[in-house]
């Protein structure tokens, strides 16, 4: 079973406390799981037990909020699932588990990038930097994406910013992509670089999370810091890869398809039973 906050903002998820509440009174789970700080604090205070959290990077590690809520109910949290070994160390080392998320293949059948871009009605004839995030959030840096692109100088080349599609177009965006960039400040362990790599996408992303332990010498991919004449060059490198990178072979290896997560997170609920 499944509850849904539909409001946004601390009023809006706070609204959906009581009724939370009335549905774990009625209904006797064994093991309540929310996804993301702000759900978890609203379990917390509709009292749901035992109960499972995952964090995904922002809401435990990028200030505000939500990293306060998280600070002052993870105590009452029976397990806590988290992204990345580096989330792991920074906010409970020892006491999480380190589970990313893992990647419908069935989404992400291979296709080619000119009948991509014709689905997204991009120019055959031109190069595409998709940059996957809404570029008002801080976190996602779209200031360093547009400099390393102003940078880059050269005609033909696109940077493209997508955010709030259906996610059954996401293949169609990533496989249109010549590059997919992700310059975030910081994250757990990213899903569009996980589903670039599944496309087989060359990719620059700055160093978070567990982006360097994904793309470690995967060619056509490339971690940079936090300048734009860096992002830049890896661009430029990117751009020059002519085939498809191996990525999905290295998320398979990695056990990182959504039916091998799916036995992982089973594995927590059965603990914390």
């Amino acid at each position: 079973d499944y509850f849904l906050i539909f409001k946004k903002g601390a009023i809006g998820y706070l609204s959906h406390v009581l009724a939370l509440y009335s549905r774990l009174k009625k209904e006797k789970y064994d093991v309540v799981h929310a996804h993301y700080g702000d759900s978890a604090a609203v379990a917390t205070l509709a009292l749901a037990k035992p109960l499972v959290v995952s964090l995904m990077g922002t809401d435990a590690l990028g200030g505000g909020l939500s990293t306060w809520l998280v600070k002052m109910f993870s105590p009452f949290w029976k397990s806590v699932i988290v992204k990345s070994d580096e989330l792991a160390s920074k906010f409970r080392p020892g006491r999480c588990t380190v589970i990313a998320n893992g990647v419908d293949t069935s989404r992400f059948e291979e296709r080619s990038p000119d009948a991509a871009k014709e689905a997204v009605d991009w120019d055959k004839g031109r190069k595409h930097i998709l940059f996957f995030a809404d570029p008002s959030r801080q976190e996602k840096n779209f200031q360093l994406a547009s400099a390393a692109h102003d940078l880059l100088r050269l005609p033909g080349v696109e940077l493209k910013v997508v955010f709030d599609v259906p996610h059954s177009k996401a293949a169609d965006y990533l496989y249109a992509a010549d590059v997919v960039l992700m310059t975030s400040l910081h994250e757990g362990s990213p899903n569009v670089i996980k589903e670039a790599m599944m496309c087989n996408r060359p990719i620059v992303c700055t160093r978070v999370g567990d982006v360097p332990m994904l793309l470690e010498n995967l060619e056509g991919c490339h971690t940079t810091g936090f300048s734009a004449p860096e992002v830049a060059s890896a661009l430029r490198k990117a751009l020059d890869f002519k085939q498809n990178t191996r990525g999905r072979e290295r998320l398979l290896s990695l056990g990182l398809d959504s039916e091998t997560v799916a036995k992982k997170i089973v594995h927590v609920y059965n603990s914390t039973i």
